[in-house]
């Protein structure tokens, strides 16, 4: 594999004859002019990395109405991209003039699906000539790495810097309640959710979706506390350290869409959206542990261990509740997401907090998440019926203090066991 990758295309001009050697360089009614084909640049990344999609495409686009220059991919292998330590990408006129210089730092490129590299403001684009060079340096496989869950945690790690800055990308995530941002790709939005692709798209009517250029954002409506062990706690015990590694204040220069979040955890967020461009996610344990004393299961803050963890390392992935990664693969109709947040669920499991799991709210209003502790439970009854936690859901449950639905529950988990008779001689009135 190569040390670095260092090369030069020559484009030509993008104007319209209008004969006798004048040119038209207006493109009103353009959405984008392609420049044309980085040819040289696509081998040298394709020998580079022999994991790479032979098909994946790499060319520069104009884009008349913000005026800008763009290196555009498409059909990438994200996976199979190349890590980069230093890079940049450069375009000069054939009269010296610099129309493009962007930094590819601490990234994989191609960096995505399909993708956008936007540069600064040009506003002429009447040359005879353009050439590109791009210049990568330190470069390594993801898939060459030795250690294979290293090389998923580092892809990680970057695609968790990358969604804290703007450039190369084009969704911009606003979490008022934080006064942070995340960033992403809007290709890689839609190409996996049909949620995101109607959102984005203009098919879905929500008030907190607009478009614009630093355009001002709403006040956030009231933040929604409705299920137990959401990331909220982990929000608000790392919100300097949220706000410092994901400032509202950072550079929004370049044309892209805005959604304003005000219902759903900064840290599930993160981790979904690294997730979808990198594939690494990192669960955070439950908070229903075992208290020491009395072996009940209860409800604990977040770890400390996750504020030492960002503190030595800003850029490493939040740990989310799979509970609350499964609400919003849910909602973002995120399948595979969905399956990894539901094993990440069942592994947890103990004798000690299933009773307390299944007769949570999330696993009232979510089947999948239900069905799946109902499995745990059924499979080790005989211990969990004896277990504090149980006992503790028997005494919810006489002083009406269990969530909306749990008698739903009790009726299916006797039916799971056969035997009617599963809540007979015990003190349980599930209202």
């Amino acid at each position: 594999m190569s040390a670095s990758i260092e090369t030069a295309d020559v484009l030509g001009r993008i104007g319209r004859s209008r004969g006798y050697g004048q040119y038209n360089f207006s493109f009103k009614n353009d959405h984008y002019v392609k420049v044309g084909d980085l040819s040289k640049a696509r081998a040298a990344l394709l020998e580079s990395d022999n994991e790479q999609v032979p098909g994946f495409r790499l060319s520069v686009r104009y884009y008349p109405k913000d005026q800008r220059l763009g290196v555009v991919w498409s059909d990438a292998s994200a996976n199979a991209a190349l890590l980069i330590d230093s890079g940049a990408i450069k375009m000069t006129t054939d009269k010296g003039t610099v129309v493009f210089d962007e930094a590819v730092n601490m990234q994989r490129f191609p960096p995505s699906l399909h993708g956008v590299l936007l540069g600064r403001t040009v506003k002429s684009v009447a040359w005879i000539s353009l050439q590109v060079t791009m210049t990568l340096s330190g470069l390594a496989s993801t898939i060459a790495l030795a250690d294979p869950v290293q090389s998923i945690l580092n892809s990680g790690k970057i695609m968790t810097a990358l969604s804290h800055r703007q450039s190369p990308q084009d969704v911009c995530f606003i979490f008022p309640r934080l006064n942070a941002k995340l960033w992403a790709w809007l290709q890689v939005l839609v190409d996996q959710s049909a949620y995101y692709d109607a959102l984005l798209r203009g098919q879905l009517s929500e008030s907190t979706v607009h478009t614009g250029t630093g355009s001002t954002v709403p006040e956030p409506g009231s933040p929604s506390h409705l299920f137990e062990d959401s990331d909220d706690e982990t929000d608000e015990q790392l919100k300097v350290s949220i706000g410092q590694r994901a400032c509202s204040t950072s550079s929004t220069s370049q044309p892209h869409k805005e959604v304003v979040i005000t219902d759903t955890a900064f840290t599930t967020y993160e981790a979904t959206l690294v997730w979808m461009s990198s594939r690494f996610i990192r669960f955070a344990p439950f908070r229903s542990r075992k208290a020491e004393n009395d072996g009940a299961a209860v409800s604990e803050p977040g770890s400390p261990a996750t504020v030492k963890m960002v503190e030595a390392d800003p850029e490493t992935p939040l740990p989310a509740s799979p509970k609350s990664v499964y609400r919003l693969a849910h909602v973002l109709e995120l399948e595979d997401l969905q399956e990894i947040a539901l094993k990440s669920i069942y592994t947890q499991l103990t004798i000690r907090n299933a009773a307390t799991e299944l007769f949570s709210d999330v696993a009232y209003v979510y089947p999948a998440v239900r069905d799946t502790i109902l499995d745990f439970v059924v499979a080790h009854w005989t211990e969990i019926r004896y277990s504090n936690a149980y006992k503790k859901i028997k005494e919810r449950a006489d002083a009406g203090d269990l969530p909306t639905g749990a008698t739903h529950i009790a009726l299916l988990l006797s039916e799971r066991m056969e035997a009617p008779q599963v809540f007979a001689g015990e003190s349980c009135a599930f209202d």
